[in-house]
């Protein structure tokens, strides 16, 4: 995995020869992040730093919605997968010879799981409640949804009949 440092959300300003860079390098850093899928390896490709790329993107408005357009792309394709992972997919069953002789459908739960939460955040949300009242100390933490309801002696006595 890529290590990156955390950059603040604007940077210091620098001499204009950074900023100032040949349409060319910046072309194909929009070539290298459509085909590399992420800013830090294609600054890596066309041989400048990362933050060369963000000084770009601060003193260029059209570069910024250009890189903009990509990420969404980008975020686009990776929702497509992983809805298709969720929802399942089929995997060709190979005998011991290699030969095909069938599929199985496969999926992701994990997959699924975020798939749900990102469609209803609503309702698959992860709950989680912390109420402080008064002036003494008084904790209230409410972590999911409230317990049912105990089943009542008529309840129970039905489940058993």
């Amino acid at each position: 995995m890529e290590q990156r440092a955390t950059l603040p959300a604007t940077l210091p300003p620098r001499e204009v020869a950074h900023v100032r860079t040949s349409p060319k390098k910046r072309k194909a850093f929009l070539e290298a992040y459509t085909k590399l899928r992420g800013i830090a390896r294609a600054a890596k490709a066309i041989g400048v730093a990362h933050t060369t790329v963000l000084r770009w993107r601060q003193a260029d408005p059209v570069f910024n919605a250009a890189v903009e357009e990509i990420k969404e792309q980008v975020t686009e394709e990776i929702e497509d997968a992983m809805i298709t992972r969720a929802i399942g997919w089929d995997e060709p069953v190979l005998d011991k010879d290699g030969n095909h002789v069938g599929d199985r459908k496969k999926s992701s739960d994990l997959c699924l799981i975020f798939a749900l939460k990102g469609a209803r955040p609503d309702v698959y949300r992860e709950r989680s409640e912390v109420h402080h009242t008064g002036t003494g100390f008084s904790l209230e933490i409410n972590l999911g949804a409230p317990p049912a309801e105990p089943p009542t002696i008529d309840v129970m006595a039905q489940e058993v009949d």
